[in-house]
């Protein structure tokens, strides 16, 4: 009987013994899911109420955008950024200097008109790097239509042309240019549509945003919202110059004295 009883005792004794030391590592695993929780929960909290995301972007891209390389716009933006980042508590918050071995470029002023055979604005965008026309230019259009090859497959693909081919066409025009406003290929033509789904802002709607993110979402399943049609592919658009070629056209144009070169956008809206 004795036996038994400190049989017993040793057993309650090392269970026991277990249990205490295995006490402090739950007490251990619970308050470091505790910490966890509360730390994602406070970044969380940060991101909803102080995010500072969209004030950034505005200053990005309203205030100094565009930023080229080389540009004020892009070491205004740089030292903006420097100044934020201090404020928040970062520490030797700085611009790395480098040299870029080219000078750099903004467009301080850009504006046109057509003056006949109506009068109206000419709404345009300036092209990075482009040299400026120092001081106001007029002269009549004309338009180029560089040589291109079609393809024998597929009637929308377009080659294009050899060197020779180039070189022979900007030879017989090279009378034509000088003092003109240059256009160059054909005018896209854009489609006019009503239909809704394709007018409408190419975003996904708030309501769905919320839904992505909401911590609780209810059990129920929600009706997904009607998926929206694919976008038609663009058309290929003929007058895509390669590189090569835009750079010979761009030397051509200013060996022969043109004022402007103007190059449709083919895009909605312009």
């Amino acid at each position: 009987m004795k036996q038994t009883t400190t049989k017993t005792t040793i057993v309650i004794t090392l269970l026991f013994a277990i249990l205490l030391q295995t006490m402090p590592l739950v007490s251990a695993q619970q308050t470091a899911a505790a910490k966890e929780t509360d730390i994602n929960e406070r970044i969380r909290q940060e991101g909803m109420n102080n995010s500072q995301i969209m004030k950034t972007l505005h200053f990005f891209t309203d205030v100094y955008g565009p930023r080229l390389t080389g540009s004020p716009n892009l070491k205004a933006a740089g030292d903006w950024a420097v100044k934020q980042m201090t404020s928040w508590g970062f520490e030797n918050a700085h611009l790395e200097p480098w040299d870029f071995g080219h000078p750099g470029w903004v467009n301080e002023r850009a504006s046109g008109f057509i003056t006949a055979p109506v009068q109206d604005s000419l709404v345009f965008e300036v092209l990075a790097w482009t040299p400026g026309t120092k001081g106001a230019v007029s002269g009549n259009a004309i338009r180029l239509n560089i040589p291109r090859r079609q393809s024998e497959k597929d009637p929308k693909i377009f080659f294009p042309p050899t060197q020779a081919e180039l070189t022979a066409y900007f030879e017989s025009v090279k009378n034509d240019i000088r003092g003109k406003m240059v256009m160059i290929g054909e005018p896209a033509i854009i489609e006019v549509t009503i239909d809704p789904s394709r007018t409408s802002p190419k975003r996904i709607p708030d309501d769905e945003i919320r839904k992505r993110f909401d911590p609780a979402p209810s059990a129920s399943p929600t009706p997904q919202a009607p998926a929206r049609p694919r976008p038609t592919p663009p058309t290929p658009n003929p007058n895509q110059l390669t590189a090569p070629i835009g750079e010979q056209l761009d030397k051509f144009l200013l060996d022969n004295g043109a004022a402007v070169r103007i190059t449709d956008a083919a895009r909605e809206h312009g």
